[in-house]
């Protein structure tokens, strides 16, 4: 009897935490005007001139490990580099000794990743 009560308490335990860990990655829908952005004309402008100056994220330098030049480099690592442009707790703030990016900036990543960070 013990061990079919500690079954249900764990198996009860672990189903609540999924839930807990789902809903937490839930975010809002960003509202990105019905306008779709494109990776080569609106998205690696930013990283290019934002990220992968000549001090900082390209091919020469790899600051942190990290390139910033193409769709594969970029998109493999979105939602941690959305993390460090929106300035969130828990990663160090990019650009590094520099001021946030333009909220306008930020929302055109945000809203390439809401459409499924497409390679267009």
């Amino acid at each position: 009897m013990r061990i079919v009560v500690l079954f249900i308490a764990l198996t009860f335990t672990s189903c609540l935490k999924d839930k807990v860990a789902d809903i937490a990655l839930i975010e809002p829908q960003i509202d990105c005007g019905g306008k779709t952005y494109s990776f080569s004309q609106d998205i690696q402008p930013i990283f290019i001139n934002s990220c992968a100056t000549t001090s900082c994220h390209n091919t020469i330098v790899n600051a942190g490990g990290f390139i910033t030049e193409n769709y594969a480099q970029i998109s493999t690592n979105d939602v941690f580099f959305l993390q460090t442009i929106k300035h969130e707790s828990g990663v160090i703030a990019m650009p590094f000794y520099s001021p946030k990016l333009p909220d306008s900036l930020i929302l055109k990543i945000e809203c390439w990743m809401q459409q499924g960070s497409q390679d267009n």
